[in-house]
């Protein structure tokens, strides 16, 4: 029978600060409160994503993109959420 390694949250870190320098950290962080933001916002105001794209005018598709984190924004565009929705950035 083989034993089997349980790995602790500093055993996982150390495995990714070998791939992930600090600008992939912080990316990944702020694409995340963005994301976040988005979604509590949508919710906030009991929409669907289909509904919530109509404020933007894009496709249901991408407020998912947006709220799964799965997009790159553009400075400009999270100006535009920003003023859209009344979030301070």
């Amino acid at each position: 029978m083989s034993k089997k390694h349980a790995f602790n949250t500093e055993d996982l870190l150390a495995l990714f600060e070998e791939v992930l320098n600090p600008s992939d950290v912080l990316s990944s962080k702020l694409i995340s409160q963005i994301s976040t933001a988005i979604t509590k916002e949508r919710i906030k105001r009991n929409m669907s994503q289909k509904d919530f794209a109509k404020i933007f005018d894009v496709s249901q598709a991408i407020i998912s993109r947006w709220e799964h984190g799965d997009c790159n924004f553009s400075l400009e565009k999270i100006a535009e959420i920003a003023v859209a929705l009344d979030l301070d950035v």
